[in-house]
């Protein structure tokens, strides 16, 4: 599904054909609802965790487009209460606030997640694995600051997008 609608080279998503092509999407996430995060390991829960704020995240834009142009159209887009994963409802903020970054301490998931901002590190256009997970964190980082948007030299100054 990914490497059909994302093209990470302009950091852009096909929202109109992924819209058009939802259910592997929309089975995905209605799969995260039943999700046992307890038996699986480290690597693997951290992928899961990934994979599931992407798609939230692909899933939200989808449901309202071609109706907005910007995820701040939405309403409270990351504070929502709407997502079900393991048998909890949670919002984007507290998977990624109260899940991904305090428990797992790898600054690299920044890199790895996108919040459909312009702003965001671009969305890969393959899952995350457990298997090739260091690997695939490792690129994800090195991809996004390898970017100007994001990271450049001006002048004597380190310019970062916020």
């Amino acid at each position: 599904m990914l490497r059909s609608h994302v093209r990470p080279a302009a950091g852009t998503v096909d929202y109109a054909s992924l819209k058009a092509d939802r259910g592997p999407l929309d089975a995905y996430v209605a799969d995260l609802a039943g999700v046992e995060l307890a038996h699986l390991g480290r690597d693997e829960q951290l992928a899961l965790l990934i994979n599931a704020y992407n798609a939230f995240t692909l899933t939200l834009i989808i449901d309202a487009y071609p109706d907005l142009t910007s995820i701040r159209d939405l309403p409270e887009p990351w504070a929502g209460v709407r997502w079900t994963l393991g048998g909890h409802t949670i919002s984007l903020d507290e998977l990624e606030h109260g899940l991904l970054r305090p428990i797992y301490r790898d600054p690299r998931v920044h890199f790895a997640i996108n919040c459909a901002s312009v702003g965001c590190p671009p969305l890969r256009d393959a899952d995350f694995t457990a298997a090739l997970l260091e690997g695939q964190l490792h690129a994800a980082t090195a991809d996004t600051l390898s970017r100007p948007a994001y990271a450049h030299v001006a002048g004597d100054r380190l310019a970062l997008t916020s």
